[in-house]
């Protein structure tokens, strides 16, 4: 279910830089569209859980690093494709 109230996308670092209180880095949900310009391929609704950042700074102006359960090796997203942070859509 969807929550009705959008959040900018520096909200949503903000959530993704969250951290527990040992230290590690605290785990979210992201829906986001996939796309990969070099090979001409995606559009495709992805759904991760228990997604953390891979690193704390962006791999470019515009895309960051993510880990989620499941994923062998970090993953390229970019920021401005990120529909949905913990079931509240991103703006």
């Amino acid at each position: 279910m969807r929550t009705s109230g959008m959040i900018t996308v520096a909200d949503m670092m903000q959530i993704l830089r969250q951290k527990l209180p040992n230290g590690k880095p605290r785990p979210c949900e992201l829906v986001f569209v996939s796309a990969n310009t070099q090979k001409g391929t995606g559009g495709q609704i992805r759904e991760l859980s228990r997604v953390v950042l891979a690193t704390g700074k962006r791999q470019d102006a515009r895309r960051i690093l993510i880990k989620a359960r499941g994923l062998k090796h970090p993953m390229p997203v970019h920021i401005d494709l990120i529909l949905y942070i913990n079931n509240t859509p991103v703006a």
